[in-house]
């Protein structure tokens, strides 16, 4: 499992994951390790880092790899002036090797999620390439020709048809990725596998606006804003709980 969390306030920017990475024995069988890096920092003694979540790599060159590369080119420019340049940056970087090496199962899960009909082994396919090609990342911090911490999310799965744009995290609101159950009932008193349970059930006679509504007036949590300090213990903590409960 993976829990990936980012929580953005006005003195930084925290990001945080735990270090498992679960990987499919070719008898089907999960092998799990326990000290995968999922933060990095982008450069040396660097005012920027980076939270990845979900497909843990390639095949001929690592993610350590190319954040440094990435710490290259932005050493070599002149022209990189924020954040968002450099999550847009990493965004084509990493899209350009993406594409290349899951052309096969990209190909084959956009023709799964084209049929308008599919049996039961059909879905079940759909669904694990989706799982299989999902990946994202979280890079946050500041650069000092603004130094106001900012944090990007950019996501990929095999649907996706070329490098995405990065969306920006808000000021004082947590993230949480990958397996984000735990927290999503915490905080918002529901998590997606549960909404969309109730959804699909055939009870619930309002509209998804209507049950979005209802639960986060009833039952989330508005946090306060949390200065660094508490931040960096309140993601640590939240981690920790995750995956102790997983």
């Amino acid at each position: 499992m993976t829990i990936a969390a980012c929580y953005r306030c006005t003195e930084g920017v925290v990001l945080g994951s735990d270090s498992t990475a679960t990987y499919f024995s070719p008898f089907g069988e999960p092998w799990h390790f326990n000290f995968a890096q999922k933060v990095f920092e982008i450069g040396e003694n660097s005012t920027l880092g980076v939270v990845s979540w979900g497909l843990g790599g390639f095949k001929n060159v690592s993610y350590r790899t190319l954040f440094a590369q990435l710490a290259d080119e932005i050493g070599r420019s002149q022209s990189i002036k924020s954040v968002r340049t450099i999550a847009e940056l990493w965004s084509q970087k990493y899209w350009n090797i993406y594409k290349d090496e899951f052309a096969d199962p990209r190909k084959r899960c956009n023709e799964l999620a084209s049929m308008t009909t599919r049996n039961r082994q059909e879905d079940e396919e759909l669904y694990l390439l989706r799982v299989k090609g999902g990946v994202g990342f979280i890079i946050g911090g500041y650069v000092f020709d603004d130094r106001t911490p900012r944090a990007f999310q950019v996501t990929f799965d095999f649907e996706s048809n070329n490098s995405q744009l990065p969306i920006e995290i808000g000021i004082h609101d947590p993230i949480f990725r990958g397996l984000p159950n735990f927290m999503d009932r915490v905080l918002k008193g529901m998590d997606n596998p549960l909404y969309e349970a109730i959804i699909n059930s055939g009870k619930w006679a309002g509209t998804r606006e209507d049950l979005t509504q209802l639960v986060w007036n009833v039952s989330s949590i508005k946090l306060p804003p949390i200065p660094l300090r508490e931040a960096i213990d309140w993601i640590y903590s939240s981690i920790y709980a995750t995956t102790a409960l997983s």
